[in-house]
């Protein structure tokens, strides 16, 4: 019988641990985020990463909204991962391929990479794919799974990969993302 997986984003778990924010398990005791879960029956854990996010973490999505991203670059991903494995639970890695969040309304080009042409692009996305990845191997911490792209409902890294504008540029980052 296979098991079931019972994930959780906590990507923000270690931006809040620095701010001050604790985790109490069921009897009120201060206790690590990923063993709470892991007493709760979460078995999996999902992260993400982004291309080169604000030194902050903080993306001021709207005039009125900000959003806390947390650390989620390399050195973040590879920090918060260590504990997941540590924990003995899977993890999934989300590749954003923006500077903050990629959702549906919002799938903006790294700053690094506007003005790319597509195949540049394609390029971008393999490289900075094979990097993190290359990145966590060294290191013996390995993703159980990735997810290329997030909410790409309309697509991603707009306007080139604009589902309705550009459809077969969208499924050439896809893939190449996956390769």
């Amino acid at each position: 019988m296979k098991k079931m997986i019972y994930g959780v984003d906590l990507g923000w778990a270690s931006q809040l641990e620095s701010m001050g924010y604790q985790w109490l398990d069921e009897r009120g005791k201060e206790a690590d985020i990923l063993a709470v879960s892991k007493e709760l029956g979460v078995n999996a854990v999902r992260l993400r990463v982004f291309v080169n996010p604000p030194e902050d973490a903080v993306w001021q999505k709207r005039k009125e909204e900000r959003c806390l991203l947390g650390f989620c670059d390399r050195e973040g991903v590879l920090a918060m991962a260590e504990r997941v494995k540590a924990q003995e639970m899977k993890f999934m890695l989300d590749f954003h391929y923006s500077d903050h969040f990629a959702d549906p309304e919002f799938q903006d080009m790294p700053a690094a990479w506007s003005g790319g042409s597509g195949q540049e692009l394609e390029r971008k996305v393999a490289g900075h794919t094979r990097e993190i990845l290359g990145f966590l191997k060294e290191r013996d911490i390995c993703p159980d799974w990735v997810q290329v792209g997030n909410e790409i409902n309309h697509g991603m890294l707009w306007p080139a990969g604009n589902l309705e504008e550009h459809p077969e540029q969208l499924v050439r980052l896809l893939n190449a993302g996956y390769e």
